[in-house]
């Protein structure tokens, strides 16, 4: 199971900026014979948009996440992200 949340918020009519953040487990007893299998995920972001056009967007946003597997005995492993956007919608 899992579920995640996220609020947009708009500071001016131009930029806006969205976190959102989410968990997923995997409970399966078939899983836990596996030491690589999936067990836990977390992950948050955030961003920051410039709509320049009623259409198009141009921002920044930042992640990270952690994995843990079934059989691991250690701290789970995490992962970063950084990524410039272009958006363009229709």
């Amino acid at each position: 199971g899992g579920a995640y949340a996220s609020y947009e918020h708009h500071w001016t009519p131009s930029f806006r900026s969205t976190v959102e953040a989410g968990l997923t487990t995997i409970l399966s007893d078939r899983k836990k014979d596996n030491a690589d299998a999936y067990k836990l995920g977390v992950y948050g972001k955030g961003n920051l948009m410039y709509w320049f056009t009623e259409h198009a967007s141009v921002g920044v946003e930042y992640g990270t996440g952690l994995r843990k597997n079934a059989g691991d005995k250690k701290d789970a492993e995490s992962a970063q992200h950084i990524k410039a956007m272009f958006t363009f919608k229709i």
